[in-house]
C-alpha cells in the first residue's frame, strides 16, 4: 500500500469509476476515505474458493470430539502470514498439555519446515502437507478445531471464510480485513504477541461447550459469503451503473 504507482493506479481507478463494490466494512471505509458517496457502493462478502454446497453436512458439522486437529495452518508458511507466530503459539500449547496433533497445509518448502519442527519439538505431532488444491481443502478443515490466521498482510482473509464454512473456530489477527465483520473482538489478535494468543486457544480447547458456542456464532456471521450472493450484489451494482449513465445521456 506504500508503492507509489499503486497509490497514484488505486486514485485514478476511484477517480473515473461509475460504481463501488467492497468486500468489507474497512473496504467500505477506504471508499467513504476518498470522498465516495454511500449510494454509489456497494458490499459484497467474498465466497470461499470451494463450492460449499459439496461440503456433506455431517462434515461440515462435526463435533468438537471428532476433529482430531488442534490447531490448524492453513496458508503459505511464511513470515508475513505469521507462521513464526503461529509455531511460537503451537510450541507453548504443546508445554502446557493443551495440544496433541497439528495440521499444516499449504507449505511452500516441505524439507525446511519439516526441520524447524523438529528442532522445535512439533514434528512428530505435525501433519505437513504442501499446497493443495481447493477443492480438497474441506476434507481438512472440516477436522480442525483451531484455525489460526496471525497474518501481518491479509487485505480480505478468505481462509477465515473458509476454515468457518467447514466447522473451525478461527482467530487472527488485526491485519485481517474480514475480521471485524466476522470475530468478535477478543478473537483478533496482535500477531506480535504470541502469548495472547496461546491464552485465547487454551479457552476454547479447555471447554468443549465454548468451542461450540463460537463456533456457531462464527458461522451466523458469514451467511453471505456465497458465490450465489456475490454474484447478486454485483449484478446489482452493474445494472446500477447502467442506469444511471442511461439517465445521464438522456438529461444531456
Amino acid at each position: 500500500y506504500g508503492n507509489p504507482v499503486r497509490r497514484y493506479m488505486r486514485r485514478q481507478m476511484v477517480d473515473n469509476a461509475d460504481g463501488y463494490i467492497a468486500a468489507s466494512t474497512r473496504g467500505r471505509d477506504w471508499f467513504l476515505a476518498f470522498g465516495v458517496g454511500r449510494e454509489n457502493m456497494f458490499t459484497s462478502p467474498i465466497p470461499t474458493s470451494f463450492d460449499t454446497g459439496k461440503i456433506p453436512a455431517g462434515v461440515a458439522k462435526r463435533s468438537f470430539s471428532e476433529r482430531p486437529f488442534d490447531l490448524m495452518w492453513c496458508g503459505r508458511t511464511t513470515s508475513s502470514k505469521g507462521f513464526d507466530t503461529f509455531i511460537e503459539i503451537a510450541a507453548e500449547l504443546v508445554r502446557a498439555n493443551t495440544i496433541s496433533k497439528i495440521g499444516i497445509i499449504g507449505c511452500t518448502d516441505l524439507a525446511a519446515i519439516s526441520d524447524r519442527l523438529e528442532r522445535g519439538g512439533l514434528l512428530n505431532i505435525t501433519e505437513l502437507r504442501g499446497q493443495l488444491p481447493t477443492d480438497q481443502l474441506p476434507a481438512h478443515l472440516s477436522k480442525a478445531k483451531l484455525c489460526l490466521f496471525p497474518s501481518h498482510n491479509d487485505a480480505y482473509g478468505l481462509g477465515v471464510i473458509e476454515a468457518i464454512a467447514c466447522g473451525a473456530v478461527a482467530l487472527s489477527s488485526d491485519a485481517v480485513g474480514c475480521a471485524p465483520d466476522i470475530l468478535d473482538p477478543e478473537e483478533i489478535l496482535s500477531p506480535h504477541q504470541p502469548a495472547v494468543w496461546t491464552n485465547a486457544c487454551s479457552r476454547l480447547l479447555n471447554n468443549a461447550d465454548f468451542w461450540q458456542k463460537t463456533r456457531q456464532r462464527q458461522a451466523s456471521c458469514i451467511k453471505h459469503n456465497t458465490a450465489q450472493h456475490h454474484a447478486s450484489t454485483l449484478w446489482h451494482a452493474i445494472c446500477q451503473t447502467i442506469s444511471k449513465r442511461q439517465g445521464l445521456r438522456q438529461w444531456n
